[in-house]
């Protein structure tokens, strides 16, 4: 098995190609923007969104399984209470809720050709 650190670096690298790719597609169809953000001190725009704003996240759904515990012991565990991994993407400060959804599917699928399993996606729109 390869060493946890390389098998999350694969993992951004998915998620940030995917990211890449779902931007691009995103910004190439020249529709209108889905949403304006609005500054509600003063009222004014100050930027949009290309989809519904949300996120996502991974998690462990048993916390007792020898994955976890490697990836605790490496760092890699943002809240131990969930079981949540951390991945940290290039878009993981963007809002849009398809584009995390995109990202962690690809680092999902780029885990589990790694032989780490038992990982959910799981996503919420604000």
């Amino acid at each position: 098995m390869k060493d946890i650190s390389e098998i999350m670096r694969e993992a951004v690298k998915a998620a940030d190609e995917a990211g890449r790719a779902w931007l691009t597609n995103a910004l190439d169809r020249r529709t209108p923007t889905a949403f304006d953000v609005i500054d509600s001190s003063t009222g004014k725009r100050v930027g949009t969104l290309l989809d519904n704003c949300g996120s996502a996240y991974l998690k462990f759904k048993d916390r007792r399984r020898k994955e976890y515990r490697a990836f605790k012991a490496a760092g890699f565990i943002l809240n131990d209470r969930t079981g949540t991994i951390s991945i940290d993407y290039f878009y993981h400060r963007r809002h849009e809720h398809s584009l995390h959804v995109c990202c962690l599917s690809a680092a999902l699928v780029s885990l589990q050709e790694n032989g780490i399993t038992g990982l959910s996606l799981v996503d919420y729109i604000d």
